[in-house]
């Protein structure tokens, strides 16, 4: 029944053009994983085909100019800020980093849900019989904290710790270990669900072919195809620098094709060319959204001009985007 991006609006609640209340993908955008989980169970609401009477809103949280969503921003940057150092520091401090990022228990989930409490605002003008699938815990939270009744919780993380499961929730889990997992810590049994992987639509069906495509080039020789993507915290650029340098042999001697996604990450771009010039590798360089589509319909049935191509953006979308387009026309991700 067609895709909404929900906005700021002064004017009271938002109403949907269908008769059923809208399903809403809720989600906030910290980091790339949270957006990509949300895009992917968009793409299931959309289409002539999808059985889906209502219309489908996406729901940003950081779209919604105000002061909550300026809290949210003011965290992410500490949160990234830290990924960054860890990565780039090492040793104990990327030691101490993991440790404080596995180590929720129940008062991180209490610390969560006060915190969500304060984004009701964000949330609180929309449908309250509208079914809320979230991509992030918070979004969830504050669905409940709000009076909704149907709120599904999609767990972002496959280690179970207490503040990405959401009480007053259904919360679906990606596999077994995390589901018994869940249950072991004590979450009850009927707020949870064993659902899968959260992938968009057009990967899933596109499956029998990438399968096929990818045995055909193997048999044939053709080079292998690999996708390095950046996270959403542009974080790992010394591994990713070193591991681009490693397999620069084998992208000279035409054995492998790299597609390396810095997204909207300027360090992270610098980064890249400084990697391929350094090894002295040429490359294409994709900037848009019309790009990346043009080369991912040009990969089916061609092979780049160069043996390496940079992604990068100014645009978030774009960069969040560009790893799911690539997928079914690589090989490793």
């Amino acid at each position: 029944a067609g895709l909404k991006v929900t906005s700021r609006n002064d004017n009271g609640e938002e109403k949907s053009t269908t008769a059923k209340p809208p399903v809403i993908v809720g989600t906030i955008r910290m980091g790339f994983g949270h957006h990509r989980i949300a895009y992917a169970a968009t793409s299931w609401g959309l289409g002539s085909d999808s059985g889906n009477d209502r219309e489908t809103w996406f729901h940003d949280f950081l779209n919604i100019e105000s002061e909550e969503a300026q809290m949210i921003k003011d965290t992410d940057k500490l949160y990234s800020k830290g990924s960054r150092m860890a990565s780039e520091m090492g040793g104990a401090v990327e030691k101490f980093w993991g440790s404080l990022t596995k180590s929720g228990d129940e008062d991180s989930l209490r610390v969560t849900y006060q915190f969500s409490e304060h984004m009701v605002p964000l949330i609180n003008g929309l449908d309250k019989n509208s079914p809320i699938i979230a991509s992030h815990s918070m979004v969830a939270c504050a669905a409940v904290a709000a009076g909704f009744k149907n709120v599904i919780n999609l767990v972002i993380d496959n280690h179970a710790q207490w503040f990405v499961v959401v009480p007053g929730a259904l919360n679906l889990v990606q596999g077994p270990s995390n589901y018994h997992s869940f249950l072991k810590m004590g979450v009850p049994e009927k707020d949870l669900a064993l659902a899968g992987h959260w992938i968009p639509r057009d990967l899933v069906e596109g499956i029998p072919d990438a399968c096929a495509w990818r045995v055909a080039r193997r048999k044939a020789g053709k080079p292998l195809r690999i996708i390095i993507p950046v996270g959403g915290a542009g974080a790992q650029r010394k591994f990713i620098v070193k591991l681009v340098g490693a397999l620069s042999g084998l992208v000279k001697e035409g054995k492998v094709q790299l597609f390396l996604n810095a997204a909207d990450h300027e360090h992270m771009k610098t980064a890249f060319v400084g990697a391929l010039e350094s090894n002295g590798m040429e490359y294409d360089n994709v900037t848009d959204m019309n790009g990346v589509q043009s080369f991912k319909e040009k990969m089916k049935t061609d092979e780049p001009s160069k043996n390496v191509t940079l992604f990068s953006y100014d645009d978030y979308f774009t960069a969040v985007a560009t790893t799911d387009i690539l997928c079914n026309v690589a090989d490793v991700l």
